[in-house]
């Protein structure tokens, strides 16, 4: 015990557990936590923070209280999950009674100072909308900042009892707390005393601040839809509601698990504590990472500002890299021999002057990459729309001269170049991501990337455990790799180029690539549902014909028939890049897609589509009509059998094994025909819904499906918790050796 500081006997710590009962998971618990902290706490909210900040016309009440709120979710992520994350990585479980009590004290401070700033944010649409002629009149920037000291005096007056209550306690030996961080309830039931005065003040604060806030805010909103419904116009009513959408999102991420956890905690004995713990900690990150992306997505001028810095960075950064390697070969060229810095030829501009503070203002560098490019000045200058829908004009100094982003019919072909979006390079295409959110990419790209890493994560664990293991290279296991590998290499085929899209800009592919792109992933598509067949197979055989189960489904056999779906896939997908390599194709080569998919890139040809057009759907299809019918057949004899057993128990068993594969069906077959059907016959639908509903299909279900079977077979599952647990006490050895 003392070697992993545990001792439970030390008058002056406590230990946490972290989630009982899941200790061997704690790594793997881990991950989720650890990435919506980093969301939420990096990328989300001191983004929204700095953008305020720099922005002047975002410097108004509204956007004073995100910032407020902001720095709220910031303090509570902040004040549980870095200990959180020491027990789950490091076993480092103790927490001295001082470091304990300050916990219990800043969790339900920054709670209650959450809670009246969002009855403050109330009370700001109130006005907006109800009395918008006197807003900037009641509202100043002042009575901000005096509303959100008068939030913070008030959560400190209600907060430091809790603490100071625990104080008087008496403690017994027993020092464990079952729980990720010091939550003043959890830590009062320690005690050998008479907790009656802590559960009643903790109880009383709940429904008190609570309550008065909640009432403060539906005042405000009845108010509020009072004056709307008097609104005539249909289109001002919609505005006025707009406005208020965000708010009530946020309110309702925050006050519904909050009062569901605090109210289970305390009335209902018969959830399990893990399930407790799990939703406690949750209830202060999901917050955390999705308010930003409410206020982001729902408030134009706010996500237009994002868009702007997140741009700025990615453009900046890319020129940057092109330029060096010009510089580089510049010099070269000139002083193969030398190293004395080359002759640049400078235009005498405004900008110069203050070209490399202008420059750090518009996105932070490096100091390597300033030192490296000193002889080459950038300056941001006027505002302007002239070039594809840049908001600043960049001036760029070269040892040859000096050219202008904002002069489009001199140095059109030059730029794009630069930004690799060459319209007219007979051999490369440009993938524009998602059309219409373009400002909103680097929001976009946190849950593909989150899918794609948990999918990887998932999958990988499944054929690593597979493959260790003797006693799972049976038939159903040996086709739950097969689709594995194929999840991984869908997802793969797609990501890494859609996160670089969105990340950094990089828009250009090249036609053998986007034809190879395709060919992968629709080949990748029609494997899956050659696996889910043979799946339904082996399910048919193992319940109604379970005897003979092993001589028919051989590892052998197993393999053949991957091998079939594997030759099937390749002679049905081959036809598709071959008879789009065969057209020609307009000089405009803008495809509106995150990936090459097979209708869009043959959109951008100049030529008849009709046959390959034609091909595409039958091939759809056939495979799919087939596919499913086959595992219909399969399904149909399979109750047929099991409406034979007499005996209940057996009834349900026979069924229960058929329940993973059903789900995995039902999250693939339907998401794929409706991908496929609505870009042909979906004229309707905004094209951004095409593409985000396109992308989700091969992200989501190798996310789900590792789950999936993991949840539900029980061998499986019982194998991921012996390695875990292996890893697990690996590193406590490190640690312990250490």
């Amino acid at each position: 015990m003392a070697s992993f500081n545990l001792t439970p006997y030390d008058p002056s710590t406590f230990i946490l557990m972290g989630i009982p009962g899941l200790e061997a998971a704690h790594v793997w618990i881990s991950i989720p936590f650890a990435v919506f902290y980093i969301i939420g706490l990096l990328l989300e909210n001191l983004m929204l923070l700095y953008v305020v900040s720099k922005e002047q016309t975002l410097q108004k009440p509204m956007y004073l209280l995100l910032c407020m709120l902001a720095l709220t979710e910031i303090a509570t992520s902040t004040s549980v999950v870095p200990k959180a994350l020491c027990i789950f990585w490091f076993n480092l479980k103790t927490i001295t009674v001082g470091g304990c009590l300050t916990q219990t004290f800043f969790l339900p401070m920054v709670t209650i100072m959450r809670s009246t700033i969002l009855v403050t944010m109330a009370f700001d649409r109130y006005l907006a909308i109800c009395n918008p002629l006197r807003y900037a009149i009641i509202l100043t920037k002042g009575r901000v900042a005096m509303l959100g000291l008068l939030g913070l005096i008030k959560s400190i007056l209600f907060s430091l009892p809790l603490p100071l209550l625990l104080t008087r306690l008496p403690f017994c030996a027993n020092r464990i707390i079952p729980h990720t961080h010091c939550e003043p309830i959890a830590v009062a039931k320690l005690s050998c005393g008479d907790i009656t005065v802590n559960s009643i003040y903790g109880l009383v604060i709940l429904f008190l601040v609570t309550g008065l806030d909640l009432t403060l805010i539906a005042l405000s909103y009845g108010l509020i839809i009072k004056a709307v419904l008097g609104i005539s116009s249909n289109k001002a009513y919609h505005k006025a509601l707009n406005t208020c959408t965000a708010h009530i999102c946020v309110i309702l991420t925050i006050y519904t698990p909050s009062l569901f956890y605090h109210l289970t905690l305390r009335f209902v004995k018969d959830i399990p504590p893990h399930v407790h713990i799990i939703f406690a900690d949750l209830n202060l990150l999901i917050p955390t990472m999705l308010n930003p992306i409410i206020y982001g997505v729902k408030t134009k001028e706010l996500h237009e500002k994002l868009g702007k810095y997140t741009c700025r960075c990615a453009c900046v950064n890319k020129v940057l890299y092109q330029f060096d390697e010009q510089k580089l070969q510049f010099e070269e060229k000139n002083n193969p021999s030398s190293h004395e810095q080359p002759h640049y030829n400078l235009v005498e501009t405004p900008a110069i002057a203050s070209t490399e503070k202008q420059l750090q203002k518009g996105c932070p560098i490096s100091n390597s990459r300033a030192a490296i490019m000193q002889p080459i000045h950038l300056a941001w200058l006027a505002p302007s729309e002239d070039f594809s829908g840049l908001d600043y004009d960049l001036y760029i100094l070269l040892p040859s001269g000096t050219f202008s982003i904002s002069e489009p019919n001199r140095h059109l072909n030059h730029l794009m170049e630069v930004f690799n979006l060459t319209s007219s390079d007979p051999s490369t295409f440009i993938l524009i991501g998602i059309p219409g959110l373009e400002p909103t990419h680097v929001w976009i790209s946190i849950p593909f990337a989150t899918f794609y890493i948990i999918g990887l994560v998932g999958n990988s664990m499944v054929l690593f455990v597979v493959g260790k293991e003797k006693t799972l290279h049976k038939p159903m296991y040996l086709l739950l790799c097969m689709l594995a590998l194929i999840e991984i290499g869908t997802s793969t085929a797609i990501m890494p180029k859609t996160l670089c899209i969105f990340w950094f800009n990089w828009k250009g592919i090249t036609v053998g690539g986007c034809l190879t792109q395709m060919f992968f992933l629709h080949a990748g598509c029609m494997m899956h549902s050659s696996v889910l067949v043979t799946m339904a197979f082996d399910r048919y055989v193992a319940i109604c014909n379970p005897l003979r189960y092993a001589t028919i489904l051989t590892n052998s056999r197993i393999a053949k028939l991957g091998l079939v779906g594997l030759l099937r896939a390749v002679l049905f997908i081959l036809p598709l890049p071959l008879l789009l390599s065969r057209q020609p194709f307009c000089a405009k080569r803008i495809i509106p897609h995150t990936y090459c998919d097979h209708i869009a890139v043959a959109k951008m040809s100049c030529g008849d589509i009709t046959v390959t057009r034609t091909y595409g759907l039958v091939t759809a299809f056939v495979v799919m009509g087939l596919d499913l019918t086959l595992i219909a057949l399969s399904y149909g004899l399979i109750i047929r059998d099991v409406l034979r057993i007499s005996s209940k128990k057996a009834h349900q068993k026979a069924l229960n094994t058929c329940t993973a594969h059903l789900c995995v069906m039902l999250m693939s077959y339907p998401a794929g025909l409706f991908s496929t059907m609505i870009h042909r016959i979906g004229e309707g639908i905004a094209p951004h819904i095409h593409i985000i509903l396109a992308n989700l299909y091969p992200l989501i279900p190798p996310m789900l499906n590792p789950i999936v079977y993991g949840v539900k077979n029980k061998e499986l599952r019982d194998k991921v918790g012996k390695y875990t647990c292996r890893m697990c006490s690996h590193w406590d050895t490190d640690f312990k050796s250490v």
